[in-house]
């Protein structure tokens, strides 16, 4: 009878420990997965949805989705942003870069970059064998404001000349009114007919050009 009572007090405690003793849960191989809890894998494991999106992950606010602990490429991972800046805001190696000219000799403008571009440099000459006074950024003439991505010459007489701006494209698409030849570099670009075709010189709008540069000169102190 004592030997029955020892044997089972013993059965008790042993039954009573592999109860208490805390153990690591975790799934291997062919196992169901146990979530929030380590799964060990030998063989790469297949999520398949034939109606849809096979896996979803969503995370708190603030936090990473999914954390990895390699630096390999994922093949045909796409991802839509890097570093916080979509693709479209990327340039992209087959950029170009195209010239556009422009004769400000009646609308008293320089050239511009088109949109979808942005400015590189600019330049340009003084016609009718004049000096430059001027090689910088364009401005509204009526409000002195800047115009972004553009640039002009202004001559002695402070009178546009022919002006041009290398404008960049980061998407590579091909850019509206660029120069192809030396001709359209030397006559003027594309609106060389508009110039020559024109009011009598110099316009209205030249001579207000003119008169908002000068205005603007900074006068020497005495």
């Amino acid at each position: 009878m004592k030997n029955k009572r020892t044997f089972g007090v013993a059965i008790g405690a042993l039954t009573a420990g592999i109860v208490l003793v805390p153990v690591a849960a975790s799934a291997s191989n062919g196992q169901a997965w146990l979530l929030g809890r380590a799964n060990a894998e030998t063989t790469a494991t297949t999520v398949t949805n034939s109606a849809g999106t096979p896996l979803s992950l969503k995370a708190k606010s603030g936090y990473a989705p999914l954390a990895v602990n390699s630096t390999k490429t994922v093949t045909n991972l796409s991802a839509d942003r890097l570093d916080g800046l979509d693709s479209t805001s990327l340039a992209k190696t087959s950029g170009r870069t195209g010239t556009i000219v422009h004769d400000g000799d009646y609308d008293a403008l320089g050239a511009k970059c088109p949109v979808g571009t942005v400015f590189v440099s600019g330049g340009g000459y003084a016609k009718y064998g004049a000096g430059i006074r001027y090689s910088g950024p364009d401005w509204n003439a009526d409000t002195g404001a800047i115009i972004p991505n553009s640039w002009i010459v202004l001559d002695e007489s402070d009178y546009p000349g022919v002006s041009n701006v290398t404008c960049y494209s980061p998407s590579g698409a091909a850019i509206p009114g660029a120069a192809t030849t030396l001709d359209q570099l030397s006559s003027g670009g594309a609106n060389v007919s508009e110039s020559t075709s024109g009011p009598s010189w110099p316009s209205a709008r030249v001579i207000a050009k003119a008169e908002s540069f000068q205005a603007a000169q900074v006068q020497p102190k005495r």
